[in-house]
């Protein structure tokens, strides 16, 4: 079987891609999926991310791809063979060539997003170059992710206009902004590898790596409630 890729893109810097990248990459490993991580970002975010990790290693291996540049897409088929999921990290420009490259050999597209109306609207860019991308890549599926949702708030009216304005579906589940994440990353681990207190999200990690596989044609495996994945 050949990988899947699912490209991670927002020309936004703090939308949180390198840390939906690196979880959901930790949490698709745990599940026995081979996966390997593409860090397409010339800041190399991912590749520093895993290299924090003080006990063994990530359990998904992380390549930095980003001196391709516009040929990225190249690189990638090189590893379809030998990977089930390629999850590739983009760099905080969608002018930038090695979004755009990715883009023309993903499967999926998630793109992840703050609710705010700013942070909404600075989307828009990013569907504009998906849409031309999917004249080549007609199969691709795109899918926004609400990202440091605080799960006590509804979305507010501007919020929700500027969601309609995008016009991407939006993924049914979405991540909060909950500490655990920036504490598994100053470990270079996965939510998955923490302790108890992380649980609530290791759990949403793990529903949006279900909503995320299925939108793949790949088989959940591990489903949530199994306990905590392998470190």
């Amino acid at each position: 079987m050949n990988a899947k890729i699912l490209t991670v893109a927002n020309q936004k810097g703090g939308a949180g891609k390198t840390t939906v990248t690196m979880n959901l990459a930790g949490s698709m490993a745990a599940r026995g999926y081979r996966v390997l991580v593409v860090d397409a970002d010339p800041q190399g975010t991912a590749v520093q991310y895993a290299a924090q990790a003080e006990e063994g290693s990530f359990p998904a291996r992380v390549v930095g791809l980003a001196a391709a540049g516009a040929k990225v897409h190249n690189e990638l088929r090189k590893h379809i063979a030998d990977n089930d999921i390629i999850i590739v990290d983009t760099p905080p420009s969608i002018d930038a060539v090695q979004p755009s490259s990715a883009m023309l050999v993903s499967d999926l597209i998630v793109v992840p997003v703050p609710p705010s109306p700013p942070d909404l609207w600075a989307v828009l860019p990013v569907r504009q170059k998906i849409e031309q991308i999917s004249v080549t890549n007609e199969t691709v599926v795109v899918r926004l992710l609400l990202n440091k949702f605080n799960s006590r708030r509804a979305l507010a009216g501007p919020a929700m206009t500027a969601l309609e304005e995008i016009g991407i579906p939006v993924l049914n589940r979405r991540l909060s902004a909950l500490t655990a994440y920036q504490n598994a990353a100053a470990r270079g681990v996965w939510v998955g590898e923490l302790k108890a207190e992380a649980g609530d999200s290791r759990r949403e990690v793990a529903l949006l790596t279900d909503e995320l596989l299925e939108l793949m044609g790949l088989p959940a495996k591990n489903r949530v409630g199994e306990g905590q994945s392998h470190g």
